[in-house]
């Protein structure tokens, strides 16, 4: 396929997802780069709260998709889901559920049990019935009494960590995507919490494009004199418009923009990509 009409797959959590996020919504740097380049076609998979898991099955129907281009985004360790058939025609797929022209947010058409390792479980519904879908209710049907000792052993134990660390260190290789751009969120994003925050110490980034995470992208350009516009992300409470509010840390309309321009198109390896 020509550089002229490629297929754009964005699989992440909340930071990646557009009308997902209450606040964000077009503001995303990922809707600002359709509106951007809109003779591309693009399909964005994110959804806050996902996790490798999420991002297995999101890989796979990017694939059958014919997606040239991925970008993943590394998110926080410990985030687990199982599926559950949703449809009753049992058809393993994906349901649009906002769509602009060339541009598509997809989500599960199956029933998704999910949590992390300080919340959860959660348990969805497919897109039908898209609003107010998550809750805390009869999980244990599923579990029956080892819904506990599921949790714990699935998003703390350390095999889990291993497992998610080497899992990011192979995406490349698990799909031969023309480009996959793996984007690191934070420099802590695979240290759990009971471990300490020094422990993001022995987990360096494992980005296949950038040589530092987006959180530390900001840092740098905050500290740099030219720059003093910019603040780090706790600081959002004093200047809520890098941010949707100073409640919300996801990014406003000025720091999305300022992502997309001076991070993602300003990399060599996203630019050859799309041929810009």
């Amino acid at each position: 396929m020509s550089t002229s009409s490629l297929k754009i797959a964005f699989i992440g959590c909340s930071h990646f997802s557009a009308h997902d996020v209450p606040g964000q919504e077009k503001n995303n740097w990922t809707y600002q780069f359709y509106k951007k380049y809109p003779q591309h076609q693009y399909r964005n998979y994110s959804r806050g709260g996902q996790g490798i898991d999420h991002y297995q099955w999101h890989l796979l129907d990017a694939k059958i998709w014919g997606a040239d281009i991925v970008f993943v985004n590394r998110t926080y360790m410990g985030r687990y889901a199982l599926q559950f058939e949703a449809n009753e025609s049992g058809m393993h797929g994906y349901q649009v559920i906002y769509s602009d022209d060339n541009w598509e947010e997809v989500a599960p058409m199956w029933d998704v049990v999910w949590g992390s390792v300080n919340s959860g479980p959660f348990f969805c519904w497919g897109p039908a019935t898209i609003q107010n879908t998550c809750e805390t209710v009869d999980i244990e049907k599923y579990f029956n009494s080892n819904i506990n000792f599921w949790k714990v052993q699935h998003t703390n134990h350390a095999t889990r960590l291993d497992y998610e660390l080497k899992w990011y260190g192979n995406i490349d290789k698990l799909y031969n995507f023309d480009h996959l751009f793996l984007m690191d969120w934070n420099s802590y994003t695979h240290a759990s919490p009971d471990m300490g925050p020094d422990a993001a110490r022995q987990f360096p980034t494992s980005s296949t494009t950038w040589d530092m995470p987006v959180e530390n992208f900001f840092l740098k350009r905050h500290n740099d004199q030219q720059h003093q516009d910019v603040l780090p992300l706790d600081n959002c409470e004093k200047i809520p418009r890098w941010c949707v509010s100073k409640y919300d840390t996801h990014f406003g309309p000025d720091a999305n923009l300022l992502l997309l321009n001076e991070y993602v198109l300003a990399n060599p390896k996203v630019k050859k990509a799309l041929n810009i």
